[in-house]
């Protein structure tokens, strides 16, 4: 049996968002529950390896198949394997290692703050926010802390006029910014001429 490794290329890039979704919504669930999240921070690292390497292995087997004279000539022995390596470094990998890079900046951050900052974040709130971060991916994540500590900070000032006792609610708006930006991310790229950090997109 033939296997189609374009499908499977294409199919793997259609799950790609479905899969975060889901992650999505799992950290409404356990946001919702008080629970901990790091099982889930764990999924989205597997998902943000995995992707890339089966994207690379299935551009490797479409370049290889026999009867396809043009793409056979940019693998060995008429190029250097180094050339598939960098092609799909550029488009399938660079763009998920800025990812978990940037999740582990954003990681270093709300750690820092729980740490100096006892009452800023609910226990579970630190890892949310990683999770959220993991979820949207690069380049859109830029947007995720900016546009959570002005709508919390602004939540809680308009609270603090009637309740003293208020405190800033992070985690859920991490949650709801997370689905504005995974629906309109790509737009506010384009709108604030951010196109430069699309990398293999």
């Amino acid at each position: 049996m033939d296997i189609n490794y374009l499908q499977i290329g294409a199919d793997i890039k259609n799950l790609e968002p479905v899969a975060f979704s889901l992650l999505l919504l799992g950290g409404f669930f356990v946001y919702s529950l008080s629970r901990g999240c790091k099982w889930l921070i764990g999924i989205a690292v597997i998902l943000h390896v995995s992707i890339p390497v089966s994207l690379a292995i299935m551009q490797y087997k479409i370049w290889a198949l026999p009867g396809h004279g043009l793409t056979n000539m940019f693998l060995p022995p008429h190029q250097p394997i180094t050339y598939w390596l960098l092609y799909s470094w550029t488009n399938f990998t660079l763009d998920h290692v800025l990812a978990l890079l940037f999740a582990f900046g954003v990681a270093i951050i709300c750690f820092a703050l729980a740490k100096y900052r006892e009452n800023i974040f609910l226990p579970q709130e630190p890892y949310l926010i990683v999770l959220c971060s993991l979820i949207i991916g690069w380049p859109r994540a830029i947007f995720l802390i900016p546009m959570v500590l002005v709508l919390a900070a602004l939540s809680l000032a308009v609270e603090k006029i009637w309740n003293r006792e208020a405190r800033m609610v992070i985690g859920l708006w991490a949650l709801f910014v997370s689905i504005f930006i995974m629906a309109f991310g790509s737009n506010l790229i384009s709108v604030l001429h951010l196109g430069a950090l699309r990398i293999g997109q």
